[in-house]
């Protein structure tokens, strides 16, 4: 094998896993969301939505169930996205556009969301497989 068809490998194994990340918001498998982050010191990550401070692992986890059980026929697409492994380590960038129906609890009212983000995602191969390290979302105004 090559060292072409090893990147070849790690871009596809990184693609799957940024796929099977939104898949599981859709299918709201909390499990498996925290499963494809790394739980070690030193994850960190900036959201798009609130809180708008740096998170660790553990308020991470909590805001993305948060997040996604308030959130209804949520939708995603994943567009430009450009892969670099660097041994070890690997960083992920695209845009990503998602919606759905933000639902209010309390009124049960539903509010149409859309969102177009800039995403970046540090990534680090573990004896597992690849697990996201860090993560940024910015909003595009």
């Amino acid at each position: 094998m090559t060292q072409s068809d090893n990147f070849s490998n790690d871009a596809e194994q990184i693609r799957r896993l940024i796929t099977a990340l939104f898949e599981a918001a859709k299918q709201r498998d909390f499990v498996l969301i925290a499963g494809l982050h790394s739980d070690e010191e030193g994850f960190s990550k900036f959201d798009d939505s609130p809180p708008y401070r740096k998170q660790n692992y553990g308020e991470a986890m909590m805001h993305e169930e948060a997040a996604f059980a308030g959130i209804s026929d949520y939708h995603y697409k994943i567009e430009d996205l450009k892969i670099n492994v660097f041994g070890e380590a690997a960083l992920a960038t695209f845009y990503l556009k998602y919606g759905g129906v933000a639902v209010d609890s309390y009124s049960f009212r539903g509010q149409s969301v859309e969102v177009e983000s800039r995403v970046s995602m540090v990534l680090r191969r573990k004896p597992r497989g690849w697990l996201i390290f860090h993560e940024h979302l910015s909003r595009i105004p």
